[in-house]
């Protein structure tokens, strides 16, 4: 198993899942990246900023660095997109605050 990263930049992340070849992306949504539609993600992390209210779904590559993201208002909503684009998700929780 890959060790989930426990910050991503300032963000500290709370929750982690590889896409293993056991993940379907869904192609229910498309990532647009300086004009060019990016692929499927290596990893997917949530993390949150030192005293924000929200969270960041972040899109990672091979190397572990962030390829584009989503924001949400809470930990079930980050999670419920990263559902809508990949089936067959398995969460690593990295044992920060939930909130």
């Amino acid at each position: 198993m890959v060790e989930p990263p426990r910050n991503l930049g300032k963000a500290e992340v709370v929750a982690y899942a590889v896409v293993t070849g056991e993940v379907m992306p869904t192609r229910a949504t498309r990532h647009v990246v300086d004009a060019s539609e990016v692929g499927a993600a290596a990893a997917l992390a949530v993390a949150r900023y030192p005293g924000a209210e929200g969270f960041y779904l972040y899109y990672l590559d091979e190397q572990g660095d962030i390829v584009t993201d989503t924001y949400h208002q809470s930990l079930e909503g980050a999670k419920g997109q990263a559902a809508f684009e990949y089936v067959g998700l398995s969460w690593t929780e990295v044992g920060r605050d939930e909130g």
